[in-house]
């Protein structure tokens, strides 16, 4: 449509393409248009667009901005609502002049809750979801008007409420306000599309994306409705193709990620001409529940459900066969089979949900089993320097020379180079490659193995750029980790004691961690004799973890003598020597000396690896580069090695970072600022030398701090360490607020004059008050043993006592047993007399009786005698009677 308001372009309203089996989609991915209008309709439709012009559709956000505008009371409004809904549920309740049956209240109802198939598939958990029940509940008989009445008025708040979260999203309530009041005042051009329809002059609008677009027209007066800047930023018009156009106020109904295309639009026409023939739903209602069911069930199937998949292409081949004469009952019965099909796919749809509930409450509580990682050294320092609130505390564990503020110093010359690269747009060039830049590894290189190296003239060290010595050390770990290949993890020997976050970069690299004695615990020097019987026993082709130029974090170095001794044990035990060099030159205050411990090496043909850094020496802590170097004995090595450092490299990044690589360049390779950066070197160098030998001086001469300090003096490097015990180190912390590394250990670029002292006088305090605890604890202890002894003494003593009397209790045990024993052996013997009396006066007794016995019978026998005698005279008297008498 012109900007005159000439007839609308041809290009707003097309015909579709002509049906077929298969038709291709259009260049396009938007829904076809409705068949053109005859010529009983074009003049409905002319009209409805110059309605449609007026204002957009009603809805209540549009009624509501419109009483905000008008002053009207929101509750009149509600009450428009209501009645447009009670006005809707008797269109659904009547049945058209032909006397053809319309559809039932509870099929248009089971319509609306089938059109949210999928929904929740698209919604945040606890936003707009519905019950399963609620949504599939499908009434088995006829509904009454108020009931009817009731279920629109739910579905209209429902869509009422989604429309309101999507606006107050954007502009808040004022949107929302704004449309309900449009929507009122176009009250007219609504009843005006009514009449339209009625006469069968329905009209079919454009949707792709939700919006339909209107170019801007005259009103009714013939004056232009010109937008105003609220119009523009409510997106209320927009220019294309060089015309001011309207956009009209719909309700989205296509979501981001719904399949716009042309079989969707086959399908949303065939959807809404069979609702529309079976009711006197009005067109946007129709559309609007056409597009929102085919849309979800067009998800449904996407996700795998059958059924809806069955019901699109039953809606698929309607809209071939609806322009050929379909009857309003084969209408019906075809809305049927897709309702039936569409409410099998939700209730599939939910039990999908309710059996994978489960396993997606698991995954959604997936990381709730991640366990918290031990906390980093340095940060467990600086989280405990910052919870003290003691003022004068001081945090010695940070990296770096410092300056009196805190601040990492910076030496004169980098911060020279820093400002003219900035100028140079560095970061307007190309990205390096994954080896880095070629002109720092060349001139890094050079500096650590020096320039008349064999390897570093032959081109034969390959080198690869880092991030920082820590990204150094786990590249160069990597690499060892593989080359040369071996059956099991090989062992890394790593010197005693070393930071926690360097041994577990070893050890996620693939490497087997051991412990090697290197610090001596009561010198503060190299532990020599541990080191070398450790390093005897190693196993062949293992790696040995060496700092050159100063140990982190004791600050214990070789001297040259034990390096040369050093490298005959690592070539005769065939020990793969990893180097970390990280402060050359601020031991010595010479770079070359400094490095010599490594050319040795190099030049005994020691198979080494180097990790290499610049952050201390030239304070570029922010953007740190490394290198990893190792020399070889032949170009074709070199070309194997540098693939394989490139290949681990592509692991950790894609391109280096330029800025420090550039700094550290543009310094060693400039012939002026490399001899200045060389006496700032010397200069930082000479400063740790002096606090080391400040520190000795007022810990050993100023406060005669009892003990040995010597080791401050000997240390090298940036690191130095208290050689305290742990108890006196905890006591630095929590007494004094020193807070220092793990195991008494410290960063020399900490400390300045005023911090010097500080540190020494709580090192003083710590160790007194150690001595005093230790000498009390020792009269404690001389105490105890005293009591231990008298103790004894008296337990002794009450053991001769103990054993006295046991004798004595003995003796006169013994003495009671003798006297039991004799007064037994009295009692028997009296028992045997007297037993031997009664036996004699028993015998005797027995003799008398049978003496008496014998007398007894002898005087029977003499009696029976005399009897006989007596018998026999007197029968011899009888017989001599007898005699006498004859």
């Amino acid at each position: 449509m012109s900007d005159n308001g000439d007839a609308p372009d041809s290009s707003v309203h097309q015909p579709p393409p002509p049906a077929s089996p298969a038709p291709p989609p259009p260049p396009v991915a938007t829904p076809p248009q409705p068949p053109a209008p005859s010529s009983n309709q074009t003049n409905g439709d002319t009209e409805h667009e110059d309605n449609a012009l007026a204002g957009p559709s009603n809805g209540p956000g549009t009624q509501e901005a419109e009483n905000t505008q008008t002053g009207q009371d929101p509750a009149d409004t509600d009450a428009d609502a209501d009645a447009d809904a009670g006005d809707n549920v008797n269109d659904l309740l009547d049945i058209d002049d032909d006397g053809v049956e319309q559809f039932d209240p509870a099929t248009l109802a089971n319509l609306a809750a089938l059109s949210r198939i999928a929904q929740d598939e698209g919604l945040d958990e606890g936003e707009g979801q519905v019950e399963d029940a609620e949504l599939l509940e499908v009434p088995t008989e006829g509904l009454s008007r108020d009931q009817v009445r009731e279920l629109v008025e739910n579905l209209r708040a429902g869509a009422r409420e989604r429309r309101g979260d999507e606006t107050d999203k954007g502009e808040g309530g004022v949107e929302k306000s704004r449309e309900d009041g449009q929507a009122r005042r176009d009250q007219g051009a609504e009843d005006s599309r009514l009449d339209d329809r009625e006469n069968g002059t329905a009209d079919r609008e454009d949707v792709s994306d939700g919006e339909v677009d209107d170019e801007v027209n005259e009103d009714e007066d013939g004056e232009r409705d010109e937008p105003g800047d609220e119009d523009y930023k409510e997106g209320k018009y927009f220019y294309e193709k060089g015309k001011l156009k309207r956009r009209r106020n719909r309700t989205v109904l296509v979501q981001d990620d719904a399949p716009v295309n042309y079989e969707l639009g086959l399908r949303v026409q065939a959807l809404e001409a069979l609702i529309r023939g079976g009711s006197n739903m009005d067109a946007d209602t129709a559309s609007a529940a056409a597009m929102e069911t085919v849309l979800h069930a067009t998800k449904a199937a996407g996700l795998g459900n059958v059924d809806a998949g069955n019901a699109l292409a039953q809606l698929t081949n309607a809209s071939l066969g609806l322009g050929g004469g379909m009857s309003q009952g084969e209408q019906n019965s075809l809305l049927m089979d897709v309702l039936q099909q569409l409410s099998a796919a939700s209730m599939a749809k939910s039990g999908d949900r309710e059996s994978g509930d489960a396993a997606w409450e698991e995954m959604r509580d997936l990381w709730s089993s991640v366990p918290e990682a031990p906390a980093e050294t340095t940060t467990t320092i600086t989280e405990a320097f910052d919870a003290d609130t003691f003022p004068q505390k001081l945090n010695l564990g940070l990296p770096g020379f410092r300056e009196d503020t805190g601040r990492i110093f910076i030496p004169p010359t980098v911060r020279y180079v820093e400002k003219k690269l900035r100028n140079e747009n560095i970061l307007a060039e190309e990205a390096l490659p994954i080896q880095g830049y070629e002109s720092f590894l060349d001139h890094g290189t050079r500096f650590a193995y020096g320039g008349d190296t064999p390897a570093y003239k032959k081109h034969l060290i390959s080198s690869i750029q880092t991030s920082s010595i820590t990204g150094a050390l786990r590249l160069a770990a990597t690499f060892l980790a593989r080359f040369p290949e071996t059956a099991t993890n090989r062992a890394v020997y790593v010197p005693t004691p070393m930071t926690d976050e360097d041994e577990m970069v070893l050890r996620e690299a693939g490497l087997d961690v051991r412990d090697m004695r290197f610090l001596d615990l009561k010198t503060g020097g190299v532990d020599w004799e541990g080191l070398r019987e450790d390093l005897q026993s190693a196993t062949p082709k293992s790696v040995v973890l060496l700092h050159i130029s100063g140990t982190m974090p004791t600050g214990a170095e070789l001297n040259a003598s034990q390096w040369r001794l050093l490298s005959t044990i690592l070539q005769e035990r065939q020990l793969i020597p990893l180097c970390v060099m990280a402060f050359q030159g601020l031991s010595s205050g010479d770079v070359n000396r400094d490095a010599q411990p490594l050319r040795f090496m190099v030049h005994e043909g020691l198979p080494l690896v180097l990790a290499q850094s610049f952050d201390a020496m030239m304070g570029i802590y922010s953007d740190s580069p490394a290198i990893v170097s190792i020399p070889l004995q032949s170009a074709e090595a070199k070309v194997r090695v540098d693939s394989q450092l490139r290949a681990i490299a592509r692991g950790f990044h894609l391109h280096p970072s330029p800025w420090g690589a550039h700094v550290v360049h543009s310094i060693l390779s400039d012939a002026k600022l490399y001899p200045a950066w060389l006496n700032e070197i010397k200069a930082m160098s000479d400063r740790l030398r002096s606090v080391r030998e400040k520190l000795f001086e007022v810990l050993a001469n100023k406060l005669k701090t009892p003990g040995t300090w010597f080791h401050f003096k000997r240390a090298s490097g940036m690191y130095c360490t208290t050689l305290l015990p742990p108890a006196q180190v905890e006591a630095l912390t929590t007494k004094r607020h020193i807070h220092l590394l793990p195991d008494g250990s410290f960063s020399l670029g900490c400390l300045n004059a005023a911090k010097i002292d500080v540190l020494c006088r709580a090192i003083d305090h710590v160790v007194r008050e150690g001595i005093r605890e230790a000498e009390e604890a020792q009269a404690q202890s001389i105490a105890m043993e005293l009591a231990l002894a008298a103790a004894r003494e008296a337990a002794a003593r009450e053991e001769a006592e103990a054993a006295e009397r046991a004798a004595r209790e003995a003796e006169e045990a013994a003495r009671v047993e003798e006297e039991r024993a004799r007064l037994e052996d009295a009692e028997l013997m009296e028992m045997s007399i007297a037993n031997a009396i009664e036996a004699q006066q028993r015998a005797e007794e027995e003799e008398r009786m049978q003496e008496q016995e014998r007398q007894e019978m002898g005087e029977a026998i003499r009696k029976a005698a005399e009897r006989a005698e007596i018998a026999r005279r007197a029968e011899e008297i009888l017989a001599s009677i007898g005699a006498g008498g004859l």
